[in-house]
């Protein structure tokens, strides 16, 4: 085994090294630039669905501004009604009053019997006129507050 053997052996040896570091290189340089170029797609699509989504919430947004108008626009219209009622109540009582005052300015006595029951009636009618005025504002702000959730789910 002569030295020229083994210079021999030492350059392939070296060229083998060489070979693989320049490899080497190369499969980094390739590597890297998929990397950028994946962080680039990345980037992209990340900003397409920021966009997508934003234009989502601006949608769900105004919804929700809708829902909540048209809600305000029922209970304004619940208060309508409930005053309505109201009103209504409010004359059933004069005129349950009205007939209290007939009953209690005639003179004698000949319905005495009838008289505690007459006056339960219309404390009960009094009472009866105020607990619907009372269900019907709270069933027309529910049926609003309802129409509402059912718009913004939707």
């Amino acid at each position: 085994m002569t030295f020229s053997f083994w210079i021999k052996i030492g350059a392939v040896a070296i060229g083998a090294v060489a070979c693989f570091l320049g490899g080497y290189q190369v499969a980094a340089a390739l590597y890297g630039r998929d990397i950028a170029q994946m962080r680039e797609d990345y980037a992209t699509r990340a900003q397409l669905l920021e966009e997508e989504f934003r234009g989502k919430e601006a949608i769900a947004r105004q919804s929700l501004v809708a829902a909540w108008e048209e809600r305000d626009a029922a209970h304004r219209e619940a208060d309508r009604r409930v005053a309505d009622l109201d009103a209504l109540a409010r004359g059933l009582r004069d005129e349950n009053a009205a007939l209290r005052r007939d009953l209690s300015g005639a003179t004698g006595d000949p319905c005495a019997p009838c008289a505690r029951s007459l006056g339960e009636c219309t404390r009960l009618l009094d009472e009866s006129a105020g607990l619907l005025a009372e269900g019907a504002r709270v069933r027309l702000e529910d049926a609003g507050d309802i129409d509402a959730i059912r718009r913004i789910v939707k």
